[in-house]
């Protein structure tokens, strides 16, 4: 299997999950920036509602990247 494949895409998608599950914002607002693409947003679109409530209104503009995919 070479690099980049499916297997590899999943490992990906389950780190971020991870990660936009982490108790600490800032980690959970990389891991959720990385489930906005395209190709995985659907499937985790439930998951990024929940945390994005959980932020601040003033949470930054990289929690606003995800906010922003949000409405899109």
């Amino acid at each position: 299997m070479r690099a980049g494949g499916p297997r590899s895409s999943g490992q990906a998608a389950g780190a971020l999950v991870r990660a936009a599950r982490c108790a600490e914002s800032p980690i959970q607002i990389e891991g959720a920036i990385g489930l906005t693409f395209e190709h995985v947003i659907d499937q985790h679109r439930a998951l990024l509602r929940e945390v994005v409530t959980s932020w601040p209104p003033d949470a930054g503009g990289r929690a606003r990247i995800v906010r922003n995919e949000l409405d899109e």
